[in-house]
């Protein structure tokens, strides 16, 4: 009805402690009354008294003592947190808080023949410590482990790589400090089973790593490619493979969940890189003796995807999906490494 800046105008806060209304001396009445129209008394000792009831302070809350509102004040929120359920929206924290695994290009995209591009081998050193690649021109494959990436060609043995190396596809990230779970004579299927037993979830990204003896293990090494580049089905039916036995090296590989299929490779993704370096590449199969397996759960996936003209323009779906097990897998010339 009447505003507060113009009461304060008017004058009429500084006589708000005047006698109350209903008694004969009340300006504060008065003044209010005058100020409608018509005139009315009555009102005017209504309005007056509101505002002595609106502005004067509780008789409660200048009694209690600070220690009593604290008290009040604490008392009040740990009841509100006892009641109060928590939101469904909350997500879960990462198995491995802040921490994720990082690829470059895609598995489509090489089946594809789209793999003219890479990540430096230095920039993949910079984002983890662990991981898994081809190297350029898909002429070998990568095993990063403990922070140095290996490269496994048909040049030679395994060699580290320069940091100005190219890498048209890698996925890496830093291997945390997690359980082990030791391992004894497990064929390809038994070690699947236990990776499995230790997933955290199958929704989640997880780096695997195994160190130890395999009693057999079976590798392959694509070579070099060449303008134009041709399919990885077609590049992977020229591969070599090769086949160790009592061999102690370290395992490194990734767990995909199944909807990321064609991002990467859904399931296990291994590599291997023998102790002593004479003997590495892309595991086809396995089987363990004896060692320490880890797996970490990651609930953050990064993906970075080239921006060369070849790969820009060509257009990928999921219609190649179906090779990537055959691809895997692979069927090729073998040769066998000497006992």
């Amino acid at each position: 009805m009447i505003g507060f800046d113009f009461a304060v105008r008017e004058g009429f806060l500084r006589i708000l402690g005047d006698p109350p209304a209903g008694t004969e001396h009340d300006r504060l009445a008065d003044l209010l009354s005058a100020s409608t129209a018509p005139a009315s008394p009555v009102l005017g000792r209504a309005v007056a008294a509101a505002w002595r009831a609106a502005l004067a302070p509780s008789p409660k809350v200048r009694t209690r003592s600070r220690r009593a509102r604290r008290s009040s004040r604490w008392s009040s929120d740990s009841r509100r947190d006892r009641r109060a359920p928590v939101p469904s929206t909350v997500m879960t924290p990462s198995p491995v808080p802040g921490a994720a695994v990082t690829q470059f290009a895609t598995i489509d995209a090489l089946l594809a023949g789209a793999y003219e591009s890479g990540l430096r081998v230095a920039e993949a050193r910079s984002i983890g410590d662990f991981g898994l690649g081809c190297v350029d021109h898909l002429g070998g494959e990568v095993v990063i482990v403990d922070g140095e990436a290996i490269e496994c060609t048909l040049d030679g043995p395994p060699v580290a790589m320069d940091d100005d190396d190219i890498l048209p596809f890698a996925i890496v990230c830093r291997f945390p400090d997690v359980p082990r779970v030791g391992l004894d004579e497990q064929d390809f299927t038994g070690f699947a089973a236990s990776v499995d037993g230790a997933l955290t979830s199958r929704n989640l990204f997880h780096a695997v790593r195994f160190d130890g003896v395999l009693s057999e293990v079976r590798v392959r090494v694509t070579p070099r490619q060449h303008h134009p580049f041709p399919r990885l089905a077609e590049v992977t039916s020229h591969q070599v493979e090769t086949v160790a036995r009592d061999i102690r090296g370290t395992v490194v590989g990734f767990w995909t969940p199944a909807i990321y299929q064609g991002i990467a490779v859904a399931g296990l993704h291994l590599h291997f890189l023998s102790e002593d370096r004479s003997i590495g590449g892309h595991v086809l199969d396995l089987a363990a003796a004896s060692g320490d397996l880890h797996v970490a759960a990651f609930a953050r996936f990064d993906l970075h995807l080239p921006t060369d003209d070849l790969f820009l323009r060509t257009e990928l779906t999921h219609a190649e999906d179906h090779r990537i097990v055959a691809v895997e897998g692979g069927v090729a010339v073998s040769a066998e490494e000497p006992s």
